[in-house]
């Protein structure tokens, strides 16, 4: 089933909120010009003339500062390009890390990151892993998955039940039996090495990625066991 993707085109408002953030940027003097004084040394009288003219180049720099940053964060943005968008509200985070209106920004960023990245894709159950897409350690995953399937199965079984634990192809102990379940493998993994333990995906997975790596999916049954009917999944965050 060929992906479908989403995007979104909301315009970035305007950033006046980044005047506070100048404001501490610029707010203390050289490090030169604050040690070459002496803490002894009389200050010498301030021309009011001088001072205002320094004022009024500081709102200049300020000003254009706001304007050239606006423009820059517009541009990326019209580019798609979230994620530069948001590493330089970050830092001005961490000038002004009590402005809320910042923080909410980023959230924002990060809403529309996962709706410009979000795409549907088929999951079949009683298959092996299936790629999904490669994700980034940190950054946010979004999966709904709707639909539901019957299986066939055969075998014996003893009277302690299914037991066993085979992420590879079989049955993993901590996860329902049937459900939707993930896992991250790295990139570099060694053939021979171990796989991590998968966790549960369900109906519904939102949990920013614990490695770099590509995510797979599949449900928690035998490999292939016979299986009918669908399950749709709408994915936010892998990168295909």
């Amino acid at each position: 089933m060929p992906a479908t993707r989403r995007s979104s085109t909301r315009p970035l408002p305007r950033l006046a909120w980044l005047v506070p953030c100048m404001t501490l940027l610029f707010a203390a003097p050289p490090y030169h010009e604050a040690s070459a004084q002496s803490p002894r040394a009389r200050p010498r009288p301030a021309n009011p003339a001088e001072v205002k003219r320094l004022d009024s180049r500081f709102e200049e720099v300020q000003s254009e500062f706001v304007r050239e940053t606006t423009s820059l964060l517009t541009s990326y943005e019209q580019l798609g390009q979230f994620d530069r968008v948001k590493a330089i509200l970050e830092a001005f985070v961490k000038l002004d890390p009590k402005n809320d209106q910042l923080k909410a920004k980023i959230a924002e960023l990060d809403e529309r990151m996962l709706q410009a990245g979000e795409f549907e894709m088929r999951l079949q159950p009683g298959e092996s892993w299936q790629a999904v897409g490669a994700v980034q350690k940190d950054r946010p995953i979004r999966i709904r998955v709707s639909g539901d399937y019957r299986f066939q199965a055969s075998g014996s079984v003893t009277a302690d039940g299914v037991t066993g634990d085979d992420p590879q192809s079989g049955i993993v102990s901590q996860i329902p039996f049937g459900a939707v379940m993930g896992v991250i493998i790295p990139a570099n993994q060694s053939a021979d090495a171990k796989p991590p333990r998968p966790f549960l995906v369900g109906s519904t997975f939102n949990r920013n990625a614990e490695r770099d790596g590509v995510l797979h999916l599949r449900t928690n049954i035998p490999t292939g066991t016979k299986c009918t009917g669908r399950l749709d999944l709408l994915v936010s965050g892998p990168q295909q």
